[in-house]
């Protein structure tokens, strides 16, 4: 559950919608991960791995919403 939550958070922050709307963000990216269940595993699995870099070594932590904004934003557009 909680990484179906983490998923759609961050196609939320990745949509335009977040810029004007939470809700209609939120909506739509509950609706896009469902309608692109792809999209939503390489995000799952762009989680994971920023998890596992961050607890190998604690100092990735600072860098770890850069690949994730990217990875969001990527899903957007090409899967």
């Amino acid at each position: 559950m909680g990484g179906l939550l983490t998923v759609v958070l961050l196609r939320a922050c990745a949509r335009p919608e977040s810029a004007t709307s939470w809700r209609t963000a939120l909506r739509s990216a509950a609706y896009a991960s469902v309608r692109t269940p792809r999209a939503s595993l390489v995000l799952l699995l762009a989680v994971a791995t920023a998890a596992v870099c961050a607890w190998a070594y604690p100092p990735l932590l600072f860098l770890v919403p850069g690949p994730l904004a990217i990875a969001a934003r990527a899903t957007e557009h090409h899967l």
